[in-house]
């Protein structure tokens, strides 16, 4: 968790491979780290929630757990997109979504991709906002992102069950 401007922000991924070339998480000074996948830690999320919902334990003077017990929307892929193609392997995106189904989270995601992968997204709590840096399918800058009729239609697919795309 790190807090931002919705200001609750998860993402389930640290790298990105759509490998797009102004990418500011990859290449802002603040964010140096470990250039090879890493994984969101699940397992922590759902002990958070657990207790946050399940147990009744919020403790007041940590900002994460009164924003959670407040229901603030969480914001991921902020950092990392949570539908890259990894996600296909690994679905770690998928398991974050399931934890947070029960207990009615809600959660913008942003994303360059044109699928969620079969996730079980809910109109009711889920919101995309949808990045488009170029119509022309630039690969030089943009190498493993789907060209944009694609990602198109995964707007439209989105918006036609009722998702708030942006």
């Amino acid at each position: 968790f790190a807090i931002c401007g919705l200001p609750i922000r998860v993402d389930t991924y640290k790298t990105c491979s759509f490998g797009c070339k102004y990418c500011f998480a990859n290449y802002r000074k603040i964010m140096e780290f470990e250039k090879t996948l890493q994984i969101g830690n699940i397992k922590s999320v759902e002990r958070k929630l657990d207790a946050i919902f399940n147990k009744g334990v919020v403790k007041q003077d940590n900002f994460l757990d009164v924003l959670i017990s407040n229901g603030y929307t969480w914001h991921c892929g902020g950092m990392s997109d949570p539908f890259q193609p990894i996600e296909q392997k690994l679905g770690v995106t998928k398991q974050l979504i399931d934890v947070t189904n029960k207990y009615g989270i809600h959660i913008l995601f942003s994303t360059k991709s044109d699928t969620t992968y079969d996730c079980d997204i809910n109109p009711e709590l889920h919101t995309f906002q949808l990045s488009v840096t170029n119509v022309d399918n630039r690969q030089d800058i943009e190498p493993n992102v789907a060209d944009i009729n694609s990602r198109y239609r995964f707007y439209r697919y989105l918006r036609d069950r009722g998702f708030k795309v942006g």
